[in-house]
């Protein structure tokens, strides 16, 4: 078997990673979309033979209403009152005016009524009018008919489709049972309905191309098809391949069931007719019925199939930009690789005219640079060989130098390490001498900030006493005010006593006058009494009052002069107080005198300290440097220690170089 090259894996393995994905859920799409849409479909179809079947009940319905108010007939109610408990049996007298009403009904519907008669209670018809005019000529007995006898036991019949003897049309009898005064069946009044007026509505429905309604009674009588050779001649229970939707259907069941008739796959909805014992169903052909699905389906393969195109022209594409990248068959370039793997750099790449492109021509393009290379590693092996001789008669040159300049270094640090010890018992000494200063200072300047400190609170205390004195002189005014006020107050004091006297001698003459006035003056002689008691105590409060005011004038003169001994002495004591502060502040000028000239000493010794500390720090620097110059003194004999080494590593690397260049095939 032919093994198949990368192009063609590449292909295959593609289109097979695209596509089965996409048929994966193109078949479970299709799957689920084609039951939905049956799902859907049965449905509607069974929504249908719903809605036909609600349709005929409904007309049943009304049907049935219409014949019982044809039962309220006036004449048929006259009727049954005059007849005997036993009905009106044989009794055709009075009948006439019922038959002119029968007339008279059947006209003004024969759209839907082939003919109404009156049975009475024996079965036998007294009345009968049918829409095309024609009158009974023999007697019709109905006894024996079923829907009479579902009448007499007192319910509202309804007979399966019959073909009217006097018309010949498909009639269906709705028969209402009629009683007497007494309660007792009497007969029943009939109308035979016209089946088509009920049929003509079903036909209308359309359903797609090959869909149909057909109607069966509670036997599976066709009772309405299409075909109407069909109807009142065919039995849905006798027919093959329909088996259960026959079953349902006289069983009064709703539901779809899928079937075959006369070879054709169908799908039939049913539903009942419950007022008549009926049923109705809508068929349609399963291709038709399925023809949503089947459209789905063939859209998915038909867009499978340009996916399927579509995918092939995108892999080739892929697959033309890789091979494009490779440039080759990966066996060829793999053969090429495994020899330039094992040395062999002799391939010669065949020239097809054609510029190579990916992989394979950077194969070609590694292979001739590495031609290149190795020739130049080889030449430079030589040179490196030859180098390294030159490099090794140096080093042993730097080895002897570093020695000797090592020797010298160490005297070198010898002495600065000597030179750094005496500058450092130099700088202790200028240390010692600095932090003593230091304290002086510091001492100074503890004074200073003491006599400032008195000072200021001298300054504060002369503030204080002119203040105080300040203080006193008001109160000396206030308190002079105060005995002023107090010899108004006198003079005010001294009007009062005046007013008195005169009130006084006022209520006398009052008093004299009232006694002049004998009897009837006893009245004032008594107000005159109350004003001379009031001007005496006025009186006496008058002199109480000048007493306080010259106590208050009293202690006022002695209050100013206190007050006056006070700012004397408070005046002696800022005099002292100024001196004390005067003294302080000549004394402050001093010790800040004595302290600048201690700190210019301090900051002398400290400039000492610091030149002797930076010369002890250079000369230990010095040392350092010597010591790190005997270091590196030493790094350099080792360092020409390990180039020799080196030297005779990199001769043997040199050789073994050489050793592996031969390997290779130029």
């Amino acid at each position: 078997m032919k093994k198949l090259t990368l192009r063609s894996k590449l292909v295959i393995g593609g289109v097979l990673a695209a596509m089965l994905p996409l048929a994966v859920v193109g078949v479970f799409s299709i799957n689920k979309s084609s039951s939905a849409l049956i799902h859907l479909g049965e449905g509607q179809a069974e929504l249908t033979a719903r809605n036909l079947a609600t349709m005929a009940t409904l007309f049943i319905e009304s049907q049935i209403e219409k014949t019982k108010m044809l039962v309220m007939e006036p004449s048929i109610q006259q009727l049954l009152d005059n007849s005997g408990a036993e009905g009106f049996e044989n009794d055709f007298s009075g009948v006439s005016d019922i038959k002119a009403y029968l007339s008279d009904a059947i006209r003004a519907s024969t759209k839907d009524n082939d003919c109404i008669f009156l049975a009475n209670a024996s079965g036998l018809i007294l009345a009968f009018s049918c829409s095309n005019g024609k009158e009974i000529t023999k007697t019709i007995n109905i006894a024996d008919r079923k829907y009479f006898q579902t009448a007499k036991s007192g319910k509202i019949s309804i007979s399966p489709p019959l073909v009217s003897q006097a018309t010949g049309e498909s009639v269906f009898v709705i028969a209402v049972p009629l009683q007497n005064r007494s309660g007792a069946f009497a007969g029943v009044l009939g109308v035979g309905i016209k089946l088509a007026a009920l049929t003509e509505k079903i036909a209308q429905t359309k359903i797609g191309q090959t869909g149909y309604p057909f109607m069966v009674d509670i036997n599976g009588r066709f009772i309405y098809h299409p075909v109407e050779a069909y109807v009142f001649n065919m039995n849905i229970g006798t027919l093959k391949g329909v088996e259960n939707v026959a079953r349902r259907v006289m069983a009064q069941e709703t539901g779809v069931e899928k079937c075959t008739f006369k070879g054709v796959k169908k799908i039939t909805a049913f539903a009942p007719v419950p007022a008549a014992g009926w049923s109705l169903a809508v068929s349609q052909n399963e291709s038709e019925f399925l023809a949503p699905a089947v459209s789905i389906r063939n859209m998915a393969v038909a867009a499978g199939c340009i996916f399927l195109v579509l995918t092939i022209l995108a892999v080739l594409w892929f697959v033309k930009g890789i091979m494009a990248q490779l440039g080759h068959d990966p066996s060829e370039i793999a053969t090429v690789a495994d020899r330039i793997a094992t040395g062999d750099l002799t391939y010669a790449f065949p020239d097809t005219g054609k510029p190579l492109t990916g992989v394979y021509a950077s194969m070609k393009q590694m292979t001739a640079n590495l031609k290149e290379m190795f020739h130049d590693i080889s030449g430079g092996v030589h040179t490196l060989t030859a180098s390294s001789g030159e490099l090794s008669s140096i080093s042993r040159q730097l080895t002897s130098g570093a020695e000797q300049s090592s020797r010298k270094a160490e005297n070198v640090s010898s002495a600065a390490k000597n030179t750094a010890a005496a500058m450092n018992s130099v700088a202790a000494a200028t240390e010692q001498t600095s932090t003593s200063l230091q304290l002086i200072v510091a001492a100074a300047e503890e004074m200073t900030a003491t006599i400032n400190e008195i000072s200021a609170d001298t300054a504060k205390g002369s503030r204080t006493t002119n203040l105080a004195v300040e203080k006193a002189e008001h109160i000396s005014g206030k308190v002079d005010g105060l005995g002023r006020a107090a010899m108004e107050i006198s003079k005010v004091t001294e009007t009062i006593a005046d007013i008195s006297a005169q009130t006084n001698l006022l209520s006398l003459n009052a008093t004299i006058e009232a006694a002049r006035a004998g009897e009837a003056g006893k009245g004032f002689a008594v107000v005159a009494g109350e004003i001379k008691a009031l001007a005496k105590q006025t009186a006496d409060a008058t002199d109480e009052i000048g007493l306080k005011i010259g106590e208050v004038q009293s202690a006022a003169r002695e209050s100013v002069e206190a007050i006056t001994t006070i700012v004397e002495i408070i005046d002696d004591i800022n005099t002292i107080v100024t001196s004390i502060a005067a003294a302080f502040e000549k004394q402050s000028g001093t010790t800040r005198e004595i302290s600048n000239n201690v700190s210019q000493a301090a900051s002398g010794i400290q400039e000492v300290n610091e030149n002797v500390n930076q010369t002890s720090a250079m000369a230990a620097e010095a040392s350092g440097d010597v010591d790190q110059v005997s270091q590196s003194v030493n790094e350099i004999t080792t360092g020409s220690i390990q180039i020799n080494e080196s030297v005779i590593e990199l001769s043997r690397l040199a050789e073994h170089l050489s050793e592996m260049i031969d390997r290779f095939h130029l």
